[in-house]
């Protein structure tokens, strides 16, 4: 009877566990499909803002970006 208990018991646990760690995964995830939404934002509001207020520097700005900087 003990050891029905104890195998019971950790039954749980690695149930609890194995949600845990799903719900975790689950929430890195969305962190980084909102982190690669906001880095997509930044580029547009750059390229926007380059090409609205400072437009001799949008050739600088391109070069830069296609060289990987």
């Amino acid at each position: 009877m003990k050891t029905i208990l104890i195998i019971g018991i950790i039954l749980v646990v690695v149930i609890i566990l194995f949600f845990i760690g799903k719900w975790d995964a689950k929430q890195i995830r969305r962190a980084e499909k909102d982190l690669k939404k906001a880095i997509d934002e930044d580029e547009q509001l750059t390229e926007y803002f380059i090409r609205k207020a400072h437009p001799e520097l949008r050739g600088l700005y391109l070069e830069r970006k296609k060289n990987g900087g």
